[in-house]
């Protein structure tokens, strides 16, 4: 497994645990955002009977959709998970937080069909909007021989909490607020 983005990364490191034979590799904790599908070739290249799962935010997949080409091109059957909800989640999110509503700077994104992207490079591709519908998605792209993608439209609203672990707090009108790290006295 290999997780890509930022709450995508933090809410699968939360509620997943990895058997001891497994591997998993992840973008680290500073986020070198967009190494997802770049790692998962890697790893599938180097554990070719293996199966390689890539999970990542919408905004991490952007910066290498056309990765979905390398894995056509050199058959590799990885499955991308793209969890979907329209922006730059851990950066919204913060801003939300600390600036308040309707102060957001850059952080929102289109509502691009990545799954539609994925079938023009010559991959498989489906769209979930449902939890229930997650899993069946998920076989189905697992059964096919040819890269997949997994467009899962998921609640913008929903905030890590890794994301809220992250901030720094606010105490007084006398700190520059800094998302992520500790704040500075004035």
């Amino acid at each position: 497994m290999v997780t890509d983005g930022g709450e995508a990364k933090s809410w699968i490191e939360m509620v997943t645990s990895f058997p001891a034979n497994s591997r998993y590799l992840s973008l680290g904790y500073l986020g070198c955002l967009g190494v997802g599908m770049p790692f998962a070739i890697g790893a599938k290249s180097l554990c070719p009977d293996n199966r390689v799962i890539c999970i990542t935010g919408d905004g991490a997949a952007g910066l290498n959709i056309q990765e979905f080409d390398t894995m056509v091109r050199h058959e590799l059957p990885i499955l991308t998970i793209v969890f979907n909800n329209h922006s730059w989640g851990m950066s919204a999110h913060a801003q939300d937080i600390l600036y308040g509503a309707n102060r957001r700077v850059v952080s929102d994104l289109a509502s691009t069909n990545y799954h539609s992207v994925a079938i023009g490079f010559g991959c498989h591709g489906e769209s979930v909007s449902r939890l229930s519908d997650l899993r069946p998605a998920i076989m189905r792209a697992l059964a096919q021989p040819k890269p997949s993608c997994i467009n899962v439209l998921i609640d913008y609203d929903a905030v890590s909490p890794y994301t809220l672990g992250m901030l720094g707090s606010w105490e007084n009108e006398k700190e520059i607020v800094l998302p992520y790290y500790d704040n500075i006295k004035l």
